[in-house]
């Protein structure tokens, strides 16, 4: 039994990246093209978005499809780090016109996380409901 319940979670952090992938194949073109924020230079070498992402996706859904306590409250924190150098202030003696860019990428970026880790979260829970009910006589 413990292994199928194991086996179960995989599948929900596995669909949970699954789902994300195709919604953001999607959202993230829709959403570069109405809030017209051109991309960022390719100067600073970065982990690509979708591994990041696919690997939240795939935690945080195993977490809720296990029905962790405080995987909400983690995830929370995880969005909470991972934006923290979104924050940083450009300098002043930069262009206003950077400055605001430099902020309309952060909330993209907060909004994006967002929804990575609401799918997540919603794919786990419809797991975690389907485990329970599987279980029940």
């Amino acid at each position: 039994m413990e292994m199928d319940k194991f086996l179960f979670i995989s599948a929900a952090g596995t669909a949970a990246f699954a789902v994300g992938a195709l919604f953001f194949m999607i959202f993230e073109p829709w959403l570069r093209r109405h809030s017209r924020i051109p991309p960022e230079s390719d100067e600073v070498p970065k982990v690509p978005a979708w591994i990041t992402g696919g690997l939240e996706r795939f935690v945080f859904g195993c977490a809720f499809a296990a029905g962790l306590d405080g995987a909400a409250t983690a995830m929370a924190v995880w969005l909470g780090l991972k934006l923290i150098p979104h924050w940083q202030q450009p300098s002043e003696s930069s262009e206003r016109s950077e400055r605001i860019l430099h902020h309309h990428r952060a909330f993209q970026s907060l909004l994006s996380g967002f929804v990575s880790l609401s799918l997540a979260a919603a794919v786990g829970e419809i797991f975690r409901t389907l485990l329970v009910l599987s279980v029940r006589p």
